[in-house]
């Protein structure tokens, strides 16, 4: 098994048992708006690409692309990448 895979397996497993981000942790998060997933060209992961908002090093709402996304909360409410967790608000139509 991969690297990837087993950081993927301990994340949607922490997150089944309720073990994942607190109430806390997301409320402080960025948020990415007009968001969807992509596929990085140069590494072949998945991605989120979006506008930010409250990111520490992005200026707000600046496109940017997300690490490798390791975790989507089911109702899209917030996702987990290899570097921080987002806050999810309105997703880009598709199109």
């Amino acid at each position: 098994m991969t690297e990837h895979y087993k950081t993927e397996a301990l994340v949607n497993a922490l997150m089944m048992t309720g073990a994942g981000p607190s109430a806390e942790a997301i409320a402080a998060a960025p948020e990415l708006t007009d968001w969807r997933y992509e596929v990085n060209e140069l590494t072949g992961v998945i991605v989120l690409t979006g506008r930010s908002e409250g990111h520490p090093s992005i200026p707000s709402t600046e496109l940017m692309s997300t690490t490798r996304v390791r975790y989507v909360e089911p109702e899209f409410a917030f996702a987990i990448t290899s570097n921080r967790i987002y806050r999810l608000g309105p997703r880009r139509p598709r199109g």
